[in-house]
């Protein structure tokens, strides 16, 4: 057997996985964008900037909490990686 075929694909493995969804394109935009405004906010706070923000794009308040949730633990070690 190979070893490719020897391997043993756990319950949390296969619960990790998932496809990607056309709106996760639109969520790393989003993500960006809040980023990008969060710097020349102004003044204005974080809860302003993320609302307008969904708001200009679109993007659905719960779903894209939603995919933050779901994906945090990648952002922090993508931040962490990149020294943010």
């Amino acid at each position: 057997m190979s070893e490719k075929a020897s391997k043993v694909v756990t319950k949390t493995q296969v619960a990790r996985a998932r496809v990607a969804t056309p709106d996760d394109d639109l969520y790393a935009v989003a993500m960006l964008k809040v980023a990008m405004e969060l710097k020349r906010s102004g003044g204005r706070g974080f809860d302003q900037v993320f609302e307008e923000t969904l708001l200009a794009l679109g993007v659905d308040r719960g779903a894209f909490k939603t995919y933050l949730d779901r994906n945090m633990s990648q952002l922090i070690k993508t931040a962490k990686r990149r020294g943010y």
